[in-house]
């Protein structure tokens, strides 16, 4: 009677139980869940990597040549390392580090010091950036991406632009002849230096190799040292600035 017992039992385990193959097959969908799974978070890791990578590639370049969209009363205010050194950056860490001369007044980039103070120079990816000063673009290898510095891939836009001037006396004509060898005009730079030029005929200076930046401009005349005229000018990439300077004693 006992036996009749186990045996039934053992009859009604295995009929409740899991066969072999359903114990593979959920294995098999586990395995496939798991697969899928990982694979959606690799893939989210990727697309987070890239993001930040990205961003931080933006924020190299705005260090670089500003933001344009710094504007106060209508005038742009930031034109990063260029505008206050007047040249670009020989290595990003001329962004945090003081090259020597110019007008370097700030860290250009963010730097966590309490961390790694060298994380800006390296991507998601822990690969380095790659920066090109004549190509001028910044390369993650990580991410495969290029950021370009200028539109044009040129310097030019940032470092080579002009400032007409015209100089017209009190009553709107060009000053004479004996009033233009006596009329100097200068602007002192954002990155500290100061470009001079000649008055040609018709009143016309024309300053070149301009950088980017808030410049002041600066008008006298020799013998009337009581008039000087002074104008604020913010010249942006790629441009050619016209100014108007008005002599009002001038005949």
């Amino acid at each position: 009677m006992q036996k009749i017992k186990e045996l039934y039992w053992k009859f009604l385990y295995y009929k409740n139980g899991f066969t072999l193959i359903e114990i593979v097959v959920t294995i098999v969908i586990i395995g496939i869940l798991a697969a899928v799974t990982m694979k959606s978070f690799n893939s989210m890791i990727t697309t987070r990597r890239f993001e930040e990578t990205r961003i931080e590639m933006e924020s190299l370049k705005k260090a670089m040549v500003g933001d344009p969209n710094r504007i106060v009363d209508g005038i742009r205010v930031d034109f990063g390392y260029v505008g206050d050194m007047g040249a670009l950056p020989v290595t990003l860490t001329n962004l945090v580090v003081n090259p020597g001369g110019g007008n370097w007044k700030r860290p250009y980039v963010e730097v966590n010091f309490q961390d790694n103070p060298n994380d800006y120079l390296y991507d998601a990816w822990n690969q380095g950036y790659v920066y090109n000063p004549v190509a001028l673009t910044i390369y993650s290898a990580g991410a495969g991406i290029t950021e370009t510095i200028t539109s044009n891939g040129l310097s030019t836009e940032l470092l080579n632009n002009t400032v007409q001037v015209v100089i017209r006396d009190r009553n709107g004509f060009s000053p004479r002849p004996n009033d233009l060898v006596n009329i100097s005009v200068s602007l002192a730079l954002q990155c500290g230096t100061t470009v001079t030029g000649t008055v040609g005929t018709g009143g016309i200076c024309t300053l070149t190799n301009i950088p980017v930046g808030n410049h002041i401009l600066t008008v006298t005349h020799a013998l009337i040292p009581g008039e000087t005229l002074i104008k604020p000018i913010s010249v942006n990439p790629a441009s050619t600035i016209p100014v108007e300077m008005i002599f009002t004693v001038l005949p």
